[in-house]
């Protein structure tokens, strides 16, 4: 079995690789498990992404960040990807909507 992972957090892919060194004692019990499993593949790649090229993978992180689950939990969810733009992006940027119409859109993905 071969797995190829792409990360956006250079140090951390680096640091997995054995090119950085790694201080934290937490994170190396994470690395150290990394490096368990890439034994069970007969090809283990780890490489650096940029986030703007990663935008499928951040979103699923984020999704997932904010998943409450429901009690009694179940084995299988279904999720629904919902196109909805971020406020912080929107203020950061200082978007500014073409016509009346473009808000009103905007706005009623908010609901």
């Amino acid at each position: 079995m071969c797995v190829k992972i792409f990360g956006d957090v250079d140090l951390i892919i680096q640091q997995v690789n054995n090119t950085f060194q790694m201080k934290n004692i937490r994170l190396k019990a994470y690395r150290d498990e990394v490096w368990k499993l890439r034994e069970s593949f007969m090809f283990f790649e780890l490489s650096f992404i940029t986030r703007a090229l990663n935008h499928l993978a951040d979103s699923l992180a984020v999704s997932t960040s904010m998943f409450v689950f429901p009690l009694p939990p179940k084995l299988n969810y279904d999720v629904h990807v919902k196109y909805r733009p971020s406020l912080p992006d929107n203020v950061k940027f200082w978007k500014v909507f073409e016509n009346d119409d473009e808000l009103s859109k905007f706005l009623q993905l908010l609901d």
